[in-house]
Formats: C-alpha cells, structure tokens, sequence
C-alpha cells in the first residue's frame, strides 16, 4: 500500500465501524446501530486482541456519500507503513486515480532530507500518460535541495513522439557556473551540427563581453578543418569588433593540412587607419621585392594612374639601384585570346599529352576507353606507352577526388571552357602524389602541357599550384585520401553505403592480375615461385606480383594458362559442365568463360552467342590458342527464333550485359559514361534476356545468372522478381568463399583477390 493509498483510505474509513465489520447483515432483524455523529477513539490493539487475520481478499471501497463525515486531519501523519509480511500490496488495475489538489489546511508532507530512490516501471504499470501540458518549473528556494550529481549523466532523449519539446518563452537562462562537483559534461570526439537558428528563438543577445579565447591543450581536439572556409562575416549590427590593444599577432605558418586562403583574384580596398589602430610602425627596413610566379598574379592595369606620392615623413623613397627593370610585355597575365591547339598527329604523341587528349575524350565527352585507348596507345612512342596507360587508368579511378583537391587552390573551379586547365592540374597533381617520377620533370612537362594546349597564360598559375603541391606534399597526399569517397559515383555509393569506405578504398587501386592455370597448381608454382601466389577465390587461380606482359610468360601460347579473374572463374565450376551435355554460353565475348567450361568438359557441345562480330572472333581466338572447339554464331541472345534450332539445352551460362559497377577500378570510364537511363534501360534488358532463354532449358537443367555489377536492382533484386513470374524456376542454394548470401544469390564485392561479381544458380522443374 503507497502513501496515496493509506492516505485516502484514512479520509475515507476513519475508523471500523459494526456497519462494516459488525456480525448483522441483510437477514439479520436487529437493525444497524444509529450514527451519532461521534466517534469512538481508535482501539489500541496491544493486549491480547489479535489484529483481523489476512484471508487473501480485499473488500471493495466504500463509497462514503452520505452524512459519515471524513475523519478529521489532526495535523499528524501516520508513520508509513511496512508489508513485509503475508499481505501484498493492492494490486494495480490499470487505471490512475486524477491528481488531488491540495488548497486546503493539509499541508504538503514535510521534507525529510532524503529522496526516495527513482522507481524503475518495468513491470505492468504503465507510465503516467502526457497530457500535452507541462506543469511550471518549481522554484526550490527552500530547505529541499537539489538531486546531488551521482557523476553519471542520463543519455539524451529523442523526443520524436508526441510530447513537444519545451515551449520558448523568449528568456533564456544564465550560464551556469560548474565550479562545485559536477563536471562538465565528457567530450566524445565528436561535434553536434552547427544550429540554424531561423524561428522564434533569437540568437544569444551580446553582452558587450568578449569571453577570453580557449586554449584547447586537453583531449578535446580543434575542430578539423573540411577544407572549406567560411564566408567572412559582416559586423554591421550591435556586436563591435574585437577592440585593438595594440598587439599584433605573429603571422601563422601553415604548414599543416590546413592549406592558406585561396587567391580570389579580387582585392579588398585599401583600409583607412584613422582610428584608434594605428598603423603599421616603420621599421626602417624594406621588405625586397616579392617576385610574382605563383597563383597571386599582378593586379590588373586599369587605365588609370596614381598620382606619385609624396614622401615628406619619415619613411624614405625607395633608393634608386641604379639599375632599371625591363619594360614588361603584357601579353600574358592579361587574358591574351585563346590560342588554336594544334597537335601534329604525324608525329609520335608525347604520353602525357596522349593521356590529357584521352581524359578530356572520357569525362567531358563521355566516350568509352576501349576505343580511345588502343588507338591513342598505337601513337606513342613505345617506352612511353606504359606511362600513358598508367596516367590514363589513374588519373580517371582518382579525377573526382583530384578535382577536389585542386579546387581547394581556385577561388572557383574551371569551367567547361577551362576543361584543359583542370585536366592539366589534375595530371601534375597526380604525377607528384602517386608516381615516383622525378618532381623537376613534372613540372617542366605540365607547364608545357599548358602552352601545348592554348592556355599559355596560365602557366604561372599551374606552376604555382604544382610547387604548393610539392612543398606540402604528405598534407596534399593526407587531404587526396581523404577526398576518396567521391570516387564512388552517387550512382553506386547510395545503395552501398555500409561498404563506402571499403569500395572507394579498393576501387583507388591497380586491379589484380590473376591467371587460370590448366591444371595442378601446385605444380605452376613451384615451378614459377617468383610470378605469384595463390588466390583464396578458386582452386585455378593465381594472383601475379607484379604486372608484366602474359605472353612472356611460359605456357601462355601453349593454352597452359589464361588471364582471368578469380571471381570470374567460378562462375563455371558453379554450372559443373559434364561430358556430352549440351551447353549454351549466352554473352560469350571475350571467351574467358567458354575456355573454361570446355576444360572442365572437353567432350561437351558448347554454343557459343555474341552480338558483336568484332566481341566474337576474340573467343574464336582464345580457343585456338587452348586447343579447343565450340560452335560461335554471332546473334542476339533474346532473339531465339534467330539462332534456336528447338533442342533444349542441358545447362546455360548466362553473363548479361550489367552496369559494370563491379569492375570500375578496370573500367574506371563507367563512372563518366554509364547515364541514368542506362541504369533504368539494364534490368529490363537483363530480365527479357534471362526470360527468353530460360525457353530453351530442359526441364531439370540449369542456369547460371551472373554479372560484373554490385547494383541490387540488376542482381538479388531481378532474381526475386524472375522466380514470382517463372512458377517452373526456383534457387538453388549455393556456397563460396568471401561472398555474401544476398538471399536470391550469392555476391562477392570487390576486394584485393577479384572484382565484384553476383551468381545465381536457377533450375527447371518439370511441368
């Protein structure tokens, strides 16, 4: 029983009367003993009179509303009572009685000095239900102290339900002073999101107090700089600016990662010191004139003259050395027209102009490296070939993070007439930060790259840029890494963000080469120990340490190993060709994957179906470099009345044309050519080719689904959606090592082994 409780039952009963506890009831002739409107004194039960045993059951309350009086308060409380014992306490029936008011001559219970601990409601009754209002804040001015602080803080509440926070009511409180025993409140490395004030709440009124500034020399760190700067902001309110005491603070030195303010090619008007700062005291000596070669250029000539100044104080004129500068050209700081790029193609290309022409082609006209590459390649000179490719794949895994970079140098970033020039930054840039190239030499060939190019008058800019780059190397190199999220296009990077970091990590660097041995493994490797090692993804597989020409490697021409990737290489021992069968391998360009089939079944009949032409007689020469045969026919594989001849199929590998999202570090142009329709147009040319071949598949045959892309709508997603429109398909369960069970297929993201790839493996039920 609470204090509510006895409280009420003390107002209610008084004292036991015969009327309730009496031995008359309703068949008893002897009437009920007359009220007389006084009461007997409480029986003090301490002889030999036990109290009323507990039989279990409570009797209902009494509804006192006639003449029966409540018992007088005499101004003294009862002690609370104790049930230790037998009887429990009155058992909550889900119900609240209202609050009591207590206006009248009942006091409120005095403070005793001690708070009752906070009662944890785990059990069936219910928190008091929110009514929408608030009750006013209590003024404890009194002898009721505060809660003492037990050293721990309770976790913010979210209020995202419907208890409003607490109305504003235009005041706000004074700073507490946290001087006594209550710390302030822990620092947990991160900062809440600046608040944007724009309702009824008014910012902190001024005080005309500036509060000393903080020396953070503790744990709690400054804040990180983002690489972006706040605007300047303009005092022209009640808020002063700091007053000047006279001291002037020693220039900083950043040499950190925190860059010094761009240039923004605008200068401020000069400042009128006629007030209380004084100006800058002479020291009598003259700083040497600064030499302009970086990204701050000469203030433009505006036609006007400043009349010659009087030097009548006390600082001199500049003494005359005797010597006099040349007469400058301006013909190039001041926007000179832009010069015709004129490319000799007869001559052989230099790589680095090579690699800025493909790069423009790839990113601002969004044509796709397989073309520009080989035939770029065939017009440089041999010994740069290979920087050309290393620049081309570079630049464009890094261009956006690149790009972020450089802009952090420009007031602005290039625009698309300045394309050369981004491009051109971009290529120095990345030379300085991720080639061991020699830094002399970089710069040399990227400033000629700008006169190449007709942005001569821009070298000076880019040298200037280049050389912060360089001397601030290790923060540029930190900030680069930092920026390497946005090399994920938007695209990918919003339907993979728990893997974000990872993929934009992995997808920075060089792809493995990975070979398919024909045959004991073991064997290639201990015969070729220097080349590589194994590869945790398949049996055949062998990662190489280092890039090189295949052909040079022994067995190559003699069809004892192929190029291809790990995760590529399960895909035919998920089919498990057998001899005899009949096999189709839809999309079969550029014959990896038939290769490989027909080593795992030599005597199988394979078909294999490209579109293209061109696609195909590369999987006609793979296979005579293995020594193998199979049936090419170039056609569509959704058109089966073109190709089909009616006999069903024992087992199909179909690898359908995909976004390649899980090979952009191979294919890093995706990121710049795949489009939003693309994306839209790809699932339903996936589910047309995967329905219309599914027609030829014999009833308990099979058929392996796989693409390049870690996009759910081209994988888990469509596979769903195939099996709830095809009663005879259903999904065989499947296991491989480093992939995860999407439920309709097993997916393997892009790692340092093999290149994201997705595999379903459906069968045909019969009827």
């Amino acid at each position: 029983m609470n204090k509510k409780t006895a409280f009420g039952k003390a107002r209610q009963f008084g004292g036991k009367s015969k009327a309730a506890h009496g031995k008359g009831g309703a068949g008893n002739a002897k009437p009920a003993r007359p009220f007389n409107s006084e009461r007997k004194p409480r029986r003090e039960f301490d002889s030999e009179r036990p109290a009323r045993p507990f039989n279990g059951e409570r009797k209902p309350r009494r509804e006192f509303d006639g003449e029966r009086p409540a018992r007088p308060f005499n101004g003294e409380r009862k002690p609370r009572r104790e049930f230790d014992g037998d009887r429990p306490a009155r058992p909550f029936n889900g119900e609240r009685k209202p609050r009591r008011e207590f206006d009248g001559e009942r006091p409120a219970r005095p403070f005793s000095g001690e708070r009752k601990p906070r009662r944890e409601f785990d059990g069936d009754r219910p928190v008091r239900p929110f009514n929408g209002e608030r009750k006013p804040r209590r003024e404890f001015d009194g002898d009721r102290p505060a809660r003492p602080f037990s050293g721990e803080r309770k976790p913010r509440r979210e209020f995202d339900g419907e208890r409003p926070a607490r109305p504003f009511n235009g005041e706000r409180k004074p700073r507490r002073e946290f001087d006594d025993d209550r710390p302030a409140r822990p620092f947990n490395g991160e900062r809440k999101p600046r608040r944007e004030f724009d309702g009824e709440r008014p910012a902190r009124p001024f005080s005309g107090e500036r509060k000393p500034r903080r020396e953070f020399d503790g744990e709690r760190p400054a804040r990180p700089f983002n690489g972006e700067r706040k605007p300047r902001r303009e005092f022209d309110g009640d808020r002063p600016a700091r007053p000047f005491n006279g001291e002037r603070k020693p220039r900083r030195e950043f040499d950190g990662d925190r860059p010094a303010r761009p240039f923004n090619s605008e200068r401020k008007p000069r400042r009128e010191f006629d007030s209380e700062r004084p100006a800058r005291p002479f020291s009598g000596e003259r700083k040497p004139r600064r030499e302009f070669d970086s990204d701050r250029p000469a203030r433009p000539f505006s036609g006007e003259r400043k009349p010659r100044r009087e030097f009548d104080g006390d600082r001199p004129a500049r003494p005359f050395s005797g010597e006099r500068k040349p007469r400058r050209d301006f013909d190039s700081a001041r926007k000179a027209p832009r010069e015709t790029v004129r490319i000799d193609w007869s001559e052989p290309l230099n790589a680095r102009q090579a690699a800025v022409q493909t790069l423009h082609a790839v990113v601002f006209e969004q044509q796709s490296l397989n073309g520009l590459l080989e035939s770029t390649k065939a017009q440089v000179r041999e010994p740069d070939q290979a920087l050309y490719q290393a620049l081309v794949y570079g630049v464009l895994r890094e261009y956006p993070a690149l790009s972020k970079l450089r802009d952090s140098f420009l007031k602005e970033p290039p625009s698309e007439e300045q394309a050369f020039l981004g491009i051109i930054l971009n290529v120095g840039i990345y030379q300085l930060l991720r080639l061991s190239l020699g830094d002399h030499g970089v710069l040399n060939e990227t400033v000629e790259l700008a006169k190449s190019n007709g942005i001569g008058n821009a070298t000076g800019l880019i040298n200037a840029i280049l050389r912060n780059v360089q001397r601030e190397r290790e923060a540029s190199r930190h900030l680069l890494d930092k920026f390497r999220i946005y090399n994920v296009p938007a695209w990918l990077a919003s339907v993979q963000r728990n893997a974000l970091v990872a993929l934009a990590e992995i997808n920075r660097l060089q792809p493995p080469l990975t070979l398919r041995i024909r045959g004991e493994r073991a064997q290639w490797l201990a015969e070729n120990p220097e080349l590589g090692a194994e590869n945790p993804l398949h049996a055949q597989a062998v990662t190489l340490h280092s890039g090189m020409n295949v052909q040079d490697i022994a067995g190559f021409n003699a069809g004892q190993i192929s190029v291809q990737d790990a995760s590529a290489q399960c895909a035919a021992t998920l089919l498990n060709p057998q001899n005899g069968e009949r096999i189709l391998d839809a999309c079969a360009a550029p014959g990896g994957k038939t290769g490989h089939l027909l080593e795992l079944a030599p005597q199988a009949q394979v078909l294999a179906l490209d579109v293209s032409e061109t696609r195909l007689q590369k999987v006609q020469n793979n296979l005579s470099r293995l020594g193998l045969t199979a049936q090419c026919l170039a056609a569509d594989a959704a058109e089966i009345e073109q190709w089909w001849d009616g006999e069903a199929f024992d087992a199909v590998l179909l690898d359908a044309p995909c976004s390649g999202s899980g090979v952009l570090r191979r294919h890093p142009d995706i990121a710049f050519v795949r489009s939003a329709e693309d994306l839209k147009q790809l699932p339903k040319t996936q589910m047309r080719l995967l329905r219309q071949i599914w027609q030829t598949l014999k009833p308990k045959g099979r058929l392996l689904y796989t693409t390049c892309s870690i996009l759910p709508r081209e994988n888990q997603q469509l596979i769903e959606q195939f099996l709830m429109l095809q009663s005879d398909a259903r999904l065989r369960p499947t296991e491989l090592p480093h992939c995860q069970d999407t439920g309709f297929g097993m997916l393997h993201l892009p790692d340092a082994d093999g290149d994201g790839f997705f595999y379903a493996l459906l069968e045909k039920t019969e009827g």
